[in-house]
C-alpha cells in the first residue's frame, strides 16, 4: 500500500487505542512525536505511538514522517550520495572505513566495542563541534528500561555507554531539540536514522540544525519482555537491580546485572552474541524488524558496527574490543579525522574486502529474507513496508532457507512457550548446546580461511 493510502489514518481506523500506523508496520522509532503540532501522541507500555483523538487536528504529519510504512531507499541514495542505483551490499556507500577504539582505557572498557561511540561524543563536545549528544540511557527510576537522553557532559555520555537491545522510540527526543539552541549529534539504529531523514524532509528547520548522525548496526532489537522474562526466569527481582548490561564485561560482552550491593552477575555463561541474544532474538524480536533490510544504518554520516571477523584459529581477531567505522559523508570523514588527530581515538584503515568480510555472514538475513517475508505477507493480503527497491525473485534456496528460519520463531507467539524455551536455553543442556555450536562456528571459519589461503597459493 502506498504512503498516501494511510492519510489520514485515523479516519480509517476505529480501534481503541488509536495507533499512528498499524502496529505490525510501526518501527517504534519515535519520529511521529516531534512533528505533531498539538503534541497529541503518547507511547503505550510497548512503546507504540498512540493518538489522542480528542486533540488531534487531522494534519496527517505523523504518518508522513513514518519510516515504517514507507521509506524510499532509491530517492534517499540519490539525495545523499548522488547515485541512481542503491548498492547491494550491507555496507552501503562509504568514503572510507576504519578499525577503531577509544584511546581512554576506561571509556574503551565501558563501551560494547572499544568505546568508540562514547569517545567520539566526548571529543566532539570538548572540541565544540556539538553542544550535546542525543543518545540512549536508562529511566532514572527504572534501570532496565532504555530511554532517550540529552547529554551535555563527559560524565553524562559515559553513563549511557553500552548497547541497549530493547525497543526505544529514540527519535522522539527531537521534540526537545526543537526548543533548544546549539549543535547536536544523534546516535541511532537504521530505522531511527530513517525517521530523522523523513522528519528533515517535512520539517525544514531541522535540516538547518545540521544534526550529526552516528548510525549503529542493528540485526534486530528485542521487546522489553525479553529482559523482564529473562530476569524472572533467573529469579532476580527488578527492585534489587542497579543497572542492566546487555554487553557487560570483556568483549564481546555478556548479559549482566549490577545489584544494589555492587555485585556483577552473569545471566548466561557465554557471550551475548552466541548466547543470550541469539536465543532471545528468536523469542522476542518484533516482526517489523524481520522486514528491515538496513543493517548498517546506511543513511548516517558515519556508521559503527562490530568487526565480526575471525582469524585462522577460528577466534575473533580483536577480542580486546574494537568497532568498524564507515565514513559515509564528507562531514563524517572530516570529524572522524579530527578526533583521530586530536588523540581521542585510534583508527586503522580498512579495505573494501575487510568491510565485506565483516558483513558477509548477515547478507542473507538482511538483504534477502526481509523481502521474502514481504512477498509472503503480500500474498496474504497483509500490509507491508515500501522501500522502492528493485527486488529479484527469491530462489528456491532463499525460500527453503526462510521457511526453516521462520520455524525458529514459532515459540515467540505465546508467553508460556517463550518461558519454556528460556528454561531449555538457559539450562545445563542449553549451555552444552551453545558450547558445541560456538566450536562448530569457529571450526567453519577456520576451515574457510584455510581453503582461501590454499587457493591463493
Amino acid at each position: 500500500m502506498s504512503e498516501d493510502g494511510y492519510l489520514p489514518l485515523h479516519k480509517q481506523q476505529h480501534s481503541e487505542p488509536l495507533y499512528v500506523v498499524p502496529k505490525d508496520l510501526c518501527t517504534r522509532c519515535g519520529a511521529c512525536d516531534p512533528i505533531c503540532p498539538v503534541d497529541c501522541i503518547s507511547f503505550d507500555k510497548h512503546k507504540y505511538p498512540v493518538i489522542d483523538t480528542k486533540t488531534c487536528v487531522d494534519c496527517g504529519l505523523c504518518v508522513k514522517v513514518c519510516p515504517g510504512i514507507d521509506f524510499d531507499y532509491t530517492a534517499q541514495y540519490q539525495k545523499m550520495f548522488g547515485v541512481e542505483q542503491p548498492p547491494e551490499g550491507l555496507g552501503g556507500i562509504y568514503k572510507s572505513a576504519f578499525l577503531t577504539f577509544a584511546n581512554n582505557p576506561q571509556v574503551q572498557a565501558e563501551g560494547s566495542g572499544g568505546g568508540l561511540v562514547s569517545q567520539l561524543l566526548i571529543g566532539m563536545v570538548k572540541e565544540g563541534i556539538i553542544d550535546a549528544a542525543l543518545t540512549v540511557g536508562y529511566e532514572p527510576e527504572d534501570p532496565i528500561t532504555p530511554t532517550p537522553v540529552i547529554c551535555h557532559t563527559e560524565a553524562e555520555i559515559r553513563a549511557t555507554a553500552g548497547s541497549k537491545y530493547c525497543v526505544v522510540p529514540h527519535a522522539k527526543v527531537i521534540r526537545d531539540v526543537k526548543k533548544l539552541e546549539g549543535k547536536f549529534a544523534f546516535v541511532g539504529v537504521g530505522c531511527q536514522i530513517e525517521g530523522l531523514r523523513k522528519l528533515e524532509k517535512v520539517y525544514k528547520p531541522l535540516v538547518r540544525r545540521e544534526i550529526f548522525t552516528i548510525g549503529l548496526a542493528c540485526h534486530g532489537t528485542l521487546e522489553k519482555e525479553g529482559t523482564t522474562e529473562l530476569l524472572s526466569h533467573r529469579r532476580l527481582p527488578q527492585e534489587k537491580i542497579k543497572r542492566f548490561f546487555y554487553r557487560g564485561g570483556n568483549f564481546p560482552g555478556k548479559f549482566q546485572i549490577e545489584t544494589l550491593d555492587g555485585q556483577r552477575l552473569d545471566l548466561h555463561r557465554f557471550d551475548y552474541k552466541d548466547g543470550a541474544y541469539n536465543y532471545l532474538y528468536h523469542l522476542y524480536t518484533p516482526q517489523r524488524c524481520l522486514m528491515c533490510p538496513d543493517y548498517s544504518a546506511e543513511f548516517a554520516d558515519i556508521s559503527v558496527s562490530d568487526f565480526w571477523v575471525r582469524g585462522e584459529d577460528g577466534e575473533y581477531l580483536h577480542p580486546e574490543g574494537t568497532s568498524m567505522v564507515m565514513c559515509r559523508t564528507e562531514r563524517g570523514q572530516k570529524i572522524l579525522q579530527q578526533m583521530r588527530e586530536s588523540g581521542y581515538i585510534t583508527a586503522m584503515p580498512l579495505g573494501q574486502q575487510e568491510v565485506e568480510a565483516s558483513f558477509d555472514h548477515l547478507y542473507r538475513d538482511k538483504r534477502v529474507s526481509p523481502f521474502v517475508r514481504i512477498q509472503w505477507r503480500e500474498t496474504q493480503g497483509l500490509s507491508v513496508p515500501q522501500y522502492h527497491l528493485p527486488i529479484s525473485p527469491p530462489t528456491k534456496e532463499d525460500l527453503r532457507h526462510e521457511g526453516l528460519r521462520q520455524a525458529t520463531f514459532i515459540f515467540s507467539k505465546r508467553k508460556w512457550t517463550r518461558q519454556l524455551m528460556l528454561v531449555i536455553f538457559f539450562s545445563r543442556f542449553g549451555e552444552v548446546f551453545t558450547a558445541v555450536k560456538m566450536r562448530y562456528k569457529a571450526f567453519k571459519a577456520s576451515r574457510r580461511l584455510r581453503k582461501q589461503a590454499s587457493k591463493k597459493k
